[in-house]
């Protein structure tokens, strides 16, 4: 039997709606595949940037108590998926020639997102973290300057290991105790800091007329900074000020 153009005409369409259906199939797998994992990298990165802009408002707040005087301040953060924690603590002193003025044990403030993405606050300072590697996202308030230094020390402490994650917090500070001393001397000044971001403390601590040993020279995780480098100051003043912190739903 021949065939007519209406048998031409069936196997056309048939082949059409074969290749339509590839098309449309190809394109969920390549969306499953490529375009979810990029979804997802985007609102990983979307969540950890809202972070920090918290953690601004965070480090402002706690800069009204131990700055201006305020007796508490609260924090609301929206965690999403992310935990809010108060980690281990680190410690800072300082040294003045073999004196040794200060030793603070600091509760940082840590939060944690995916991909082990983490915002750390800690002794004034904020960190942004990543496996190995971090970056400064604001200095602590080191003050140096040809005739002196002021180093004031954000002694954040917490009597439980509070650890919230996901929803709503609210994370309270409030000022418990305040030192300040100011001495006269021509011994260098060493601030030095145990923590596992002692790398970003180096980073954040290093400026003219600083000088920071770490690595071989000094033990595992602790950066010690002469503050002093380029000569001896006229005045140094050490100021503590403790800050009980909470973390509530």
């Amino acid at each position: 039997m021949p065939e007519t153009p209406l048998d031409d005409r069936g196997i056309s369409d048939v082949i059409g709606y074969v290749l339509v259906f590839a098309l449309i199939l190809g394109a969920v797998v390549i969306v499953s595949t490529t375009g979810l994992s990029e979804l997802a990298d985007i609102r990983t990165n979307e969540q950890i940037d809202n972070a920090e802009r918290a953690f601004d408002v965070i480090a402002e707040n706690l800069g009204d108590v131990y700055a201006s005087g305020a007796p508490s301040r609260a924090t609301e953060i929206d965690l999403a998926s992310a935990s809010l924690s108060l980690g281990t603590p680190i410690t800072m002193n300082v040294t003045n020639g073999s004196t040794t003025l200060l030793r603070q044990q600091i509760t940082p403030i840590v939060y944690e997102g995916e991909a082990r993405s983490r915002i750390v606050y800690e002794g004034g300072a904020v960190f942004r973290t990543q496996d190995d590697s971090g970056v400064v996202l604001r200095e602590p308030p080191v003050i140096t300057a040809p005739d002196g230094v002021h180093v004031t020390v954000v002694g954040t402490r917490s009597r439980q290991a509070d650890s919230v994650t996901g929803g709503t917090v609210r994370l309270r500070s409030e000022r418990a105790s305040a030192f300040l001393a100011e001495y006269g001397t021509e011994d260098p000044l060493w601030l030095n800091v145990t923590s596992p971001r002692w790398e970003q403390w180096e980073t954040a601590l290093q400026r003219p007329g600083v000088s920071c040993l770490s690595g071989g020279a000094t033990p595992t995780d602790v950066v010690a900074c002469n503050l002093t480098a380029s000569g001896a100051p006229t005045r140094v003043a050490v100021s503590v000020v403790r800050i009980d912190v909470s973390i509530t739903t």
